[in-house]
């Protein structure tokens, strides 16, 4: 058996095994492909779509459909999640392949349809374009027969600890698609109310003050894979969160901020709380943001981060 060149072997590790003919026939004749074919050096899985012998893997009918709907198709849905390597979503998860306008792709064995935003980003795989996690996400929530509501929430909370998808660019790609995209409205109702928008006034007033230190705190940050602060500062491992009267009121919820307080502790990150009482004094909470800034920077004996002007 005849080596294929280094430069499809490597496109072939990143590919996951996957050759399309016209990957092949940047470096091989017609004849010399049909040759390795008939000698069993690939194996065909599609029209033009090859596997390296050996190297079956489940993942590969999903890039094997994206290859052969080329040019320009955008690989999506759970088995972009499962290439995150987002729990509950496996190498053989659902996908579906997203063509250019009028495209057609004779006896196609995947599920595939014009793709509604054809100037979108995408990510890549070798010569294979995946759909961002963004909107992955989104049109995941397409498979919900298949992919459990609870697995789209956790995957929202991975990719945002991952800063692969954080909240204001998920709301952000929700409002451009719009509130009449299928998969917008399957993605809301699997949400279930699940937090997806601005936060309250409160939090903007509290981050108004926050902003004017240097290095300033960073807003809705996930300081471990189950707990996202309102504001926090990764200098001094200082973190801020606004009680809502609302959110903070009733015992339950003070329960939950104590445990939420407890892990935080354990993970070495200090939370402090301001309420509505204390926004209402601007000057007061300077002084006692800064207050709380110093203390901590003498503690872990590293600079304090300075107040810009107003």
């Amino acid at each position: 058996m005849t080596r294929l060149p280094d430069e499809l072997l490597d496109l072939a590790a990143t590919q996951h095994g996957v050759l399309a003919r016209w990957q092949l026939r940047r470096l091989l004749s017609r004849p010399t492909i049909d040759n390795r074919v008939a000698r069993g050096e690939l194996d065909r899985l599609d029209v033009g779509i090859y596997a390296l012998p050996g190297t079956s893997r489940p993942e590969q009918p999903a890039i094997a459909a994206a290859l052969r709907a080329r040019p320009l198709a955008i690989l999506t849905g759970p088995f972009v999640l499962a290439h995150h390597r987002i729990d509950h979503f496996r190498p053989d998860a659902p996908f579906e392949v997203l063509v250019r306008p009028g495209r057609r792709i004779r006896g196609a064995p995947f599920p595939y349809r014009v793709d509604p935003l054809p100037e979108r980003g995408y990510d890549l795989l070798g010569d294979v374009r995946l759909a961002t996690p963004v909107d992955a996400l989104v049109e995941s929530a397409l498979f919900r027969p298949q992919v459990r509501d609870r697995s789209l929430r956790l995957a929202k909370d991975q990719l945002a600890w991952r800063n692969l998808a954080d909240a204001g660019a998920l709301r952000r790609r929700l409002d451009e698609r719009g509130p009449d995209d299928p998969a917008v409205m399957a993605f809301l109702e699997a949400m279930d109310g699940a937090e997806l928008h601005s936060e309250s006034e409160g939090e903007r007033g509290l981050g108004g003050a926050l902003t004017r230190l240097d290095p300033a705190p960073e807003p809705q940050v996930w300081v471990t894979p189950h707990r996202r602060v309102d504001w926090y500062l990764r200098l001094l491992r200082l973190a801020w969160e606004y009680l809502g009267d609302v959110d903070h009121a009733s015992v339950g919820a003070r329960r939950a901020d104590a445990a939420r307080d407890d892990e935080l502790r354990l993970a070495g990150i200090r939370v402090l709380y301001v309420t509505k009482q204390d926004l209402r004094d601007p000057a007061a909470l300077i002084a006692t943001i800064m207050g709380a800034v110093a203390a901590r920077a003498d503690e872990l004996g590293v600079p304090a981060p300075v107040l810009r002007p107003a």
